[in-house]
């Protein structure tokens, strides 16, 4: 019970740094030689600034973090542009995730 307790603490004191780390051993899945992978987020959606800079940290576009508000409306990280609650993103979804064209060699 200690054991997880000091857990929540030490996680609590430095939340970015836990987040960012998670994020950093989730994208190593992505990388099956071992060496540095690349960034595997398409975006990050968080309610505190800490949650936004750790998903920059962890290699999202800025352009595809997002910050929702206790209105529930869901600004573009550092640009202003904000939409209102996610039915709003949904006109725009095409433009702010384009389209991802895989080619497979054979």
């Amino acid at each position: 019970a200690m054991g997880t307790l000091n857990t929540v603490v030490k996680v609590w004191g430095d939340l970015k740094g836990y987040k960012v780390s998670v994020l950093l051993e989730i994208q190593q899945l992505f990388n099956g030689d071992g060496g540095a992978a690349e960034a595997c987020y398409a975006g990050g959606f968080g309610n505190h600034d800490y949650d936004m800079k750790s998903y920059l940290e962890a290699g999202c576009p800025e352009s595809r973090v997002f910050l929702l508000d206790e209105d529930s409306n869901v600004t573009i990280f550092g640009s202003g542009v904000s939409y209102k609650g996610y039915r709003g993103l949904i006109p725009h979804l095409s433009d702010l995730f384009p389209p991802v064209v895989v080619i497979q060699w054979q």
